[in-house]
């Protein structure tokens, strides 16, 4: 059966297949669904911009405070100089309750302590004795005025703590001080009246003297003490504007509204590019490994012989028919299988409009039908297929020409009875004997999961798969290509079969005969429709 033909020429190197993949189809989704992710960017992008428009615009201000140790605080003098732990501490301090009750008293009358404590951070630089004062407010002159107002109150409040620390530390000494007093007094009262040269004399002389040393003591603490400086520090740089940041939250929650709105569009493309995905392009048949030929426009009737050959000769046939030509040059062969990949399909919609435009060309070609759906002129009952497997008709009888160059061979009743019969084993031996009576053999087959294809396929040796646009599952392509591998036949291509989604899948009427003066007359005309869509093209292909 894989006779070379003269016109074909000498067979090419077949190219290398191509592996189908899950990331193929969804580049080729995103090249048809691609509106789809503007859609997603849109509608991401409308939602960041409702959100964001809800958050007030804030400004900052900062002051930077240089600290001194003082007692009664954190930081206090006798740490060391590497102990800056308790900057940490001096930090809270001033987000304190009393500071902010300060502020609100000072720079902030009417205000909510909490809404202040909320807007104000405090950071301390690392190894440093600075603490730095941020304050945020939608107005940049409040948050300058507050932040400044912050800085002064925590100084005064650590102040007024030292102060009271020192207070504290006089007012107990002064308490000694008095009780000694006391003591001093008594003591000397008791030195009076003893005999001088006494011993209680002299022990009551050496307490007084101890008693008055004490005193001296504490007063001279009370006057250190009294001398502590209570520089609580200063402000190093006043409260000012920070510079806004060119990425503020409203920026953020916009550009985190358009990525989840571009992740949720790219989802939907991901489970729309599965494997329950309907094809809708040449570029995911390329990704199955099925090289996208042309795009035909299904007729109202495309298994209806009668019609005129030339009605269908449009650019989608043509060149349809220069891609099966120029993937048959590769092979020694040139029986090819037509078939569906659609499991709904009944007969493959483009085997007449091929048939035709190769017939058109002067290519003899043999048009086999083993779905019993394609009308002849001679009608139904003419010997088939069938019979001749089943050896009632002879080659002879069942070809039956139809247009110069082209010949059909009909199912036969039998065969659309029982299409299990192509199983016989002299389906390839009748195959190989029709083809060598034309350049090109085409076999019309029903979907490769009906009973005895894959015995044609096997027989064939080549088919052309026919898919239907949004209308063929990627699976029921999968499921084509693998069955054609099962049977070692090699898949030359696919063509895209375009359906009008409003007229459905119409079927023309049968001709009516013509009687003129007694006689029959030829099938009446039925019309065609208009010119089919062209070849291929980028904008199909994507």
């Amino acid at each position: 059966m894989n006779n070379p033909t003269p016109y074909l020429g000498v067979p090419d190197p077949a190219p290398a297949p191509r592996s189908s993949s899950r990331p193929g189809f969804f580049t080729a989704s995103l090249r048809r669904w691609w509106p789809l992710l503007l859609v997603g960017l849109l509608g991401g992008g409308l939602a960041g911009s409702g959100v964001a428009g809800g958050i007030t615009d804030t400004h900052s201000a900062s002051a930077l405070i240089l600290l001194n140790p003082l007692d009664g605080n954190p930081f206090y003098p006798s740490t060391r100089g590497e102990q800056l732990v308790n900057l940490a501490s001096e930090s809270q301090v001033l987000r304190s309750n009393d500071v902010a009750k300060a502020v609100i008293a000072a720079a902030a009358p009417g205000a909510s302590q909490n809404d202040l404590l909320n807007a104000v951070t405090v950071t301390n630089p690392t190894n440093t004795q600075l603490l730095q004062v941020h304050y945020t407010d939608p107005s940049t002159d409040v948050a300058v005025k507050r932040a400044q107002a912050f800085a002064d109150a925590y100084l005064t409040y650590r102040r007024n703590r030292a102060a009271a620390s020192v207070a504290n530390q006089v007012k107990g000494i002064q308490a000694e001080v008095t009780k000694y007093d006391q003591e001093l007094t008594a003591l000397t009262a008791q030195l009076v009246k003893a005999r001088p040269g006494t011993a209680q004399a002299g022990m009551l002389n050496v307490q007084v003297q101890s008693v008055g040393s004490r005193i001296s003591q504490l007063n001279a603490q009370i006057s250190n003490i009294s001398s502590t400086s209570l520089d609580a520090g200063h402000v190093v740089t006043p409260a000012q504007a920070d510079k806004d940041s060119l990425v503020g939250p409203k920026q953020i929650i916009l550009a985190a509204g358009l990525t989840l709105g571009l992740l949720l569009a790219a989802g939907l493309i991901f489970l729309l590019s599965g494997t329950r995905a309907r094809v809708r392009s040449g570029r995911e048949l390329q990704a199955m490994g099925l090289p996208a030929w042309a795009v035909l426009r299904r007729q109202p009737d495309p298994s209806d012989l009668r019609l005129p050959v030339e009605s269908s000769l449009d650019e989608a046939a043509l060149a349809l028919r220069g891609q099966l030509l120029a993937a048959l040059r590769r092979r020694a062969g040139h029986t090819v299988l037509l078939v569906p990949a659609s499991r709904a399909a009944a007969a493959p919609a483009t085997a007449v409009p091929l048939a035709r435009s190769l017939a058109a060309a002067n290519i003899r070609t043999i048009l086999v039908d083993t779905t019993g759906t394609l009308r002849t002129p001679d009608g139904t009952s003419a010997p088939g297929f069938a019979d001749l497997l089943q050896g009632r008709a002879g080659l002879a009888e069942i070809l039956e020409p139809v247009a110069p160059g082209l010949q059909v061979v009909a199912a036969g009743a039998s065969l659309r009875q029982a299409p299990g019969m192509l199983d016989s084993p002299r389906t390839a031996a009748l195959l190989e004997e029709l083809s060598g009576r034309c350049d090109v053999l085409l076999i019309a087959s029903r979907p490769v999961q009906s009973p005895g294809v894959r015995s044609l396929a096997a027989a064939s040796g080549a088919a052309m798969l026919e898919v239907v646009r949004g209308g063929t599952r990627r699976r029921e392509a999968q499921d084509s290509l693998r069955a054609f591998q099962e049977a070692s036949a090699e898949v030359l291509g696919a063509v895209i079969v375009k359906v009008n989604r409003w007229a459905g899948w119409p079927t023309a009427k049968p001709a009516r005969a013509v009687r003129t003066a007694g006689k029959p007359a030829a099938a009446a005309t039925v019309k065609e429709p208009a010119k089919a869509s062209t070849a291929l093209s980028g904008s199909e292909r994507a």
